[in-house]
């Protein structure tokens, strides 16, 4: 094991980077799954209880909400400052560098290594 405390292994530094990568897939989830209309009967004949799809969907709504809040919190975890840019690159592989620059992400490489870092093992505690 290295010295510094964020340090995680490959395996699973590369887990929770595909934890994060699904953030978008997540968010747009959990926002088409508006239990506000109410769902019905799903209808499904397997059992002779009483099935409750509104209650289902507020089950799933709640799981993808903790996964994004996961998520969320790394980029919080890793800096309170560059949160929503350190949101972005941990969570799209398109964004690089050169792309947080043009937004406005004025340190250097380095931080951003160790930004990421730090999410990534936010992330790798909590899945």
């Amino acid at each position: 094991m290295k010295d510094d405390i964020y340090w995680i292994s490959v395996p699973e530094r590369e887990a929770a980077k595909a934890y994060c990568q699904q953030y978008f897939e997540l968010k747009a989830q959990y926002l088409t799954m508006d239990g506000r209309k109410g769902q019905s009967y799903d209808g499904d004949g397997v059992h002779s209880g009483v099935s409750d799809p509104t209650e289902k969907t507020a089950v799933k709504r709640a799981a993808l909400a903790r996964k994004i809040a996961i998520i969320e919190d790394a980029a919080r975890f890793a800096s309170p400052t560059w949160w929503t840019l350190i949101l972005l690159y941990i969570s799209d592989p398109k964004t690089d560098f050169k792309k947080l620059q043009e937004k406005g992400f004025s340190l250097n490489r380095n931080h951003l290594s160790l930004f990421a870092r730090k999410a990534y093992w936010y992330v790798s505690m909590r899945i």
